[in-house]
């Protein structure tokens, strides 16, 4: 068996049908059948019946196809790893849209300054899409806010941070207020399934609340102008609080009855530690984040 055989086999399964799979590989029609007989005498056993909503797999296809995905997906990061590791690195990093505005561009600089051999390509989304794009092999690293569980892929908690509140500079609140107090007051709002949105809502379930925004938006830039305009407040993560404090002139207000933690991670394939230099670009996030959120 070679990896043309692998090739042949997963595209088949793509397409269901020998046809497709030659458009999709740029081959004639027969040489896939070929190949696919090839594995049916290799084996000893029939991969593909059909129907009429085309090829559908045996049960033995389909004990060959979980391997085969594995293996080409296997040595295709192979190749990408050992192929680039000997001039420029390569690295495609997905960060949330929260880490994005707060702690991405310090993280680059220092990744130019310190690693001028590497290469970031950037991917901002939500937690979900990241998880899915990672486990698919489409990135190589996350900043994430939820652990990934996953057995090709490690992880490791970077910052555990509690909830707050800011409000604009000049706001008359207490230094310290309960959740209830909090409901009480206009509240700015992420969108729904942001990992910041959930940590919103299940505090608000905890007092049979329901969070109701005044704005809600897919960007924090626009959130925190708006909160500095005195339009409302932004419950948020203290570690990226900080940050956005510092930049608008926001006050922070802590919660004195909440205490559940938001963490943030970053997930790495497991795979890449082929990769020449991946373990020193994992060591400087690291660091970076710490630095900027402490």
């Amino acid at each position: 068996m070679t990896d043309k055989h692998i090739t042949v086999f997963n595209s088949v399964c793509r397409q269901r049908s020998m046809s497709g799979a030659a458009e999709e590989l740029f081959i004639s029609q027969p040489a896939i059948s070929r190949y696919i007989h090839d594995l049916e005498r290799y084996y000893n056993c029939t991969l593909f019946i059909r129907k009429k909503n085309g090829l559908v797999l045996t049960e033995q296809g389909e004990i060959l196809r979980t391997y085969m995905q594995t293996f080409e997906a296997g040595l295709d990061a192979l190749d990408r790893r050992l192929l680039n590791s000997s001039t420029q690195k390569n690295y495609r990093l997905g960060v949330i849209p929260s880490l994005a505005e707060t702690l991405l561009p310090a993280l680059l600089d220092q990744i130019e300054l310190q690693h001028p051999d590497v290469r970031i390509s950037i991917h901002v989304d939500t937690t979900s899409r990241l998880d899915h794009l990672i486990k698919n092999d489409e990135l190589d690293i996350v900043l994430t806010d939820k652990s990934l569980e996953s057995a090709t892929i490690s992880e490791y908690p970077l910052v555990s941070s509690p909830m707050v509140a800011l409000a604009t500079g000049n706001a008359d609140l207490p230094e310290s207020m309960t959740v209830q107090e909090l409901a009480a007051h206009e509240i700015l709002l992420k969108e729904v399934g942001s990992g910041n949105r959930n940590q919103v809502d299940a505090m608000f379930s905890q007092i049979g609340r329901v969070a109701d925004g005044k704005i809600v938006s897919t960007s924090n830039s626009f959130l925190m102008q708006q909160c500095a305009k005195g339009r409302g407040l932004i419950i948020i993560s203290e570690a990226t609080g900080k940050i956005y404090q510092k930049q608008y002139g926001l006050k922070m207000v802590t919660l004195s009855d909440y205490d559940m933690q938001r963490v943030f991670y970053i997930g790495y394939k497991k795979e890449m530690g082929v990769y020449l230099g991946y373990d020193n670009v994992l060591e400087l996030i690291k660091s970076v984040i710490k630095k900027e959120t402490t």
